[in-house]
C-alpha cells in the first residue's frame, strides 16, 4: 500500500501524504499546493468518499481535527476553512464544524491537523495521543 500512495504522489503535484492510524481506523490526507483533500482508510480516488478543503489565498489557511471512535467511525472538526464533502458515507466519514468555545483536547483519539505542517507536527508532539502519523513529504516548492 505504501508503494502504491508513493506513486500516487510521485504522478501528481502532491506535496505531502499523511497518514493518521488509529486502532484499525486509517485518515488518509492528500496535500497539494492549494488543496487537502482527506480519505477514510487508505484508499485514494475519484470515485472515493472524500473531505476536502482549499487554500483561498495567502492570508488564509485551515486547521482542525481528526476524531476516531471505537465504533469506526472518524469526523474531520473543521476549525478554520471551508470543508466540503463527496461520496463519502456520512455514518462512517464526515466533516463536523468545531468553534473556539467548544474544540476538543487533542488526547487519544483526537489529533491535530494544519495547512502548516509545522505547527500540526508541534501540535500534536505536545499531546499524548494514541494516533499513529506518519508524514511522507516532498521538497518541490514550486506552489509556494
Amino acid at each position: 500500500m505504501l508503494l502504491f500512495l508513493l506513486l500516487y504522489s510521485c504522478s501528481s503535484n502532491n506535496k505531502a501524504i499523511i497518514i493518521y492510524q488509529y486502532s484499525d481506523l486509517t485518515v488518509t490526507r492528500v496535500v497539494t499546493c492549494s488543496k487537502s483533500t482527506f480519505y477514510y482508510g487508505t484508499e485514494i480516488g475519484e470515485e472515493q468518499g472524500r473531505i476536502w478543503v482549499e487554500d483561498a489565498g495567502i492570508v488564509s489557511g485551515y486547521s482542525g481535527y481528526i476524531e476516531f471512535s471505537s465504533s469506526g467511525k472518524i469526523r474531520i472538526l473543521s476549525g478554520d476553512g471551508y470543508f466540503q464533502t463527496e461520496n463519502s458515507d456520512t455514518a462512517l466519514f464526515r466533516s463536523d464544524d468545531v468553534y473556539a468555545y467548544n474544540r476538543p483536547i487533542i488526547g487519544d483519539s483526537i489529533c491535530a491537523f494544519n495547512s502548516v505542517l509545522k505547527i500540526e507536527k508541534e501540535e500534536n508532539d505536545l499531546a499524548e495521543t494514541e494516533i499513529n502519523v506518519t508524514y511522507i513529504t516532498y521538497e518541490d516548492n514550486t506552489c509556494f
